[in-house]
């Protein structure tokens, strides 16, 4: 395949590798509790013991009908009952929502007839058992047939108990939250009673028709301690909102060190409590839902006008937070992560284009550190692509730059391109020549003199030509070392090694590279002042705090690594490539 033949496939590449951060140094332990990250919440009361208060009146008619007798006509008597309950709700609340407990209370049951109460009028109690499955406004809760307990007037001093079975009782919620619900209750419908006819003692039945409507509430017995906890929430949540309404960019640092570490904290007091946790979690479920979708569009916007690496890596650091914060609620980045690739890509190959060799390096880097190994192909192949076009398009006077720089960055191919574009002297100034030609002998063979004794001829033996040396072609490392200084370098030691190297006179900036001895070649690189570097550092040059990020990709079993120095106008003074 042609080298511009892959570049339709960078793009999809690098997002494949991109949009989620793999970077760990901010990361916060979860809490053991469940953050669900829902705008709409609170179908259910947390779970736990919760009491409250019941009342309900009630108005039945009993249409008696007694029939003739003993000469006395047929007539019809209306006796009007009212149930007037004052009652207490005792129940437990699951931590899926599911109710159950008992609801009970003290009866008042005048009758009426005529405009008048009758003496026979009833008091005694009611009790059931109440049951239901939260499921937000509108859940009914059930009362199945209580029990009335009635002693009905006195009858010369004989009150009458009896046990009428109501009707189920039906609860209605018609408000909740995370420890309170409230609603009405309602029956339909008085069993068949027993009435006596005051003049002629004559016995019937009737049934009670209307219906007995009442009011209900439930709340929490860790009321006061949820209050609290939602008091701390809600100070969270107003600290949180002024630092995203605030004028001051956001940075992943601010919003790590004032969101999302105080928030980790929060959520492991509330966790240490599971009757409550769940609502209050909800609560803070609910706010970074509302709060995410912002903070990925700052990403997209810093990204999108970032100019240099400190923007990038700004940007970075912020979509690492938001990603952290982001791991209660696995909400999509709208888009950011791309956001970001794109602007990491379109600096690197700016700067190649550029030969701005630096910012190439720290570019190169970003990705590395926020893609991790996944991008490492992606951009293998994004700087081959970009070098081989500078390649076809740099100067003659820059071309040995491109070659040393390709070479370090792992692209031996371009490298080569490079050489072979630009006349190389024969050797590099100041040194020797690495052969020397066996000269050949002018002088003639000395004529002997025939001796008076004759002697038996020896046979001579007719002397070999002497070969003369070919010189041996220069490898691509020395071709790559022409008319610049070699820098000296001491192996590397520690965990991660520590790369280390003497000053060169001139020199403005370094730049490493760690390459691996197979494809994708590039896992680091590394530009800056110093005279040493450690695999792994982060640093960008003049921003505060960037030296501390988790670096992800690996150092490779088998690697070589190269130091490049520049001058203060970006040019390469000195090099020693492929150490090992």
């Amino acid at each position: 395949m042609r080298k511009e033949g892959v570049l339709a496939a960078i793009a999809v590449l690098l997002l494949a590798g991109i949009i989620s951060p793999l970077r760990t140094a901010t990361a916060q332990t979860q809490p053991s509790g469940s953050v669900p990250c829902s705008i709409s919440r609170l179908l259910s009361p947390t779970q736990g013991h919760y009491t409250g208060a019941w009342q309900s009146t009630g108005d039945y008619t009993f249409d008696a009908k007694f029939p003739a007798q003993n000469g006395s006509p047929a007539y019809e008597k209306i006796i009007d009952l009212k149930l007037i309950i004052d009652g207490k709700l005792d129940v437990t609340v699951s931590a899926s929502g599911a109710m159950n407990g008992t609801a009970s209370g003290n009866v008042q049951a005048p009758i009426f007839h005529d405009g008048q109460r009758d003496i026979s009028s009833g008091v005694g109690t009611i009790s059931g058992v109440i049951s239901g499955q939260y499921a937000g406004v509108g859940t009914r809760l059930t009362l199945p047939h209580p029990t009335l307990d009635i002693h009905w007037g006195t009858f010369g001093g004989n009150a009458v108990e009896t046990f009428p079975a109501l009707s189920d009782f039906i609860f209605t919620v018609n408000n909740l939250d995370c420890i309170s619900s409230q609603g009405t209750s309602l029956e339909q419908g008085f069993p068949a009673m027993n009435i006596t006819s005051d003049g002629t003692g004559q016995l019937t039945q009737a049934v009670g028709v209307g219906s007995s409507t009442g009011t209900w509430s439930l709340i929490s017995d860790q009321t006061s301690e949820f209050n609290a906890r939602s008091q701390q929430i809600n100070s969270f949540i107003s600290s949180a909102n002024a630092l995203f309404s605030s004028s001051t960019p956001l940075t992943g640092v601010a919003l790590t060190q004032q969101v999302l570490r105080p928030l980790r904290a929060l959520e492991t007091a509330i966790a240490a409590d599971p009757a409550i946790a769940r609502c209050l979690l909800e609560q803070l479920g609910s706010w970074e839902a509302q709060a995410l979708p912002a903070i990925y569009k700052r990403v997209q916007t810093q990204a999108g006008s970032a100019a240099t690496v400190s923007d990038l890596r700004q940007a970075g650091d912020l979509l690492n937070a938001a990603t952290q914060l982001n791991s209660d609620c696995n909400m999509a980045d709208g888009g950011a992560g791309a956001s970001l690739a794109a602007a990491q890509r379109s600096m690197l190959d700016g700067a190649i284009k550029q030969r701005d060799w630096v910012t190439a390096a720290l570019a190169a880097r970003e990705m590395l550190l926020i893609g991790g190994q996944s991008v490492r192909v992606a951009l293998g192949t994004e700087l081959t692509v970009d070098l081989h076009a500078l390649v076809q398009t740099a100067s003659p006077a820059s071309m040995l730059d491109v070659a040393r720089m390709s070479y370090a960055l792992g692209d031996d191919a371009d490298a080569s391109a490079a050489v072979q574009r630009v006349a190389l002297p024969a050797t590099r100034s100041g040194d020797s020549v690495p052969w020397k030609p066996v000269k050949k002998s002018k002088a003639k063979p000395k004529k002997t003199k025939a001796k008076k004794k004759k002697k038996t001829p020896k046979p001579t033996v007719t002397p070999k030509p002497t070969a003369t040396p070919v010189p041996q072609p220069k490898t691509l490392a020395q071709q790559l070392s022409t008319g610049i200084s070699d820098i000296t370098v001491l192996k590397p030691s520690g965990s991660p090694p520590t790369f280390l190297w003497t000053p060169v006179n001139g020199a403005a900036t370094y730049i490493v590279t760690v390459t691996s001895n197979s494809q994708p070649a590039l896992v680091w690189s590394w530009a800056g002042t110093s005279t040493l570097a450690v695999y792994g550092d982060t640093a960008v040059p003049g921003l505060d705090g960037s030296a501390g990020e988790a670096w992800t990709v690996p150092l490779p079993a088998s690697y070589t690594w190269s130091v490049i120095a520049l001058d203060a106008q970006g040019r390469i003074i000195a090099e020693h490539v492929r150490a090992s």
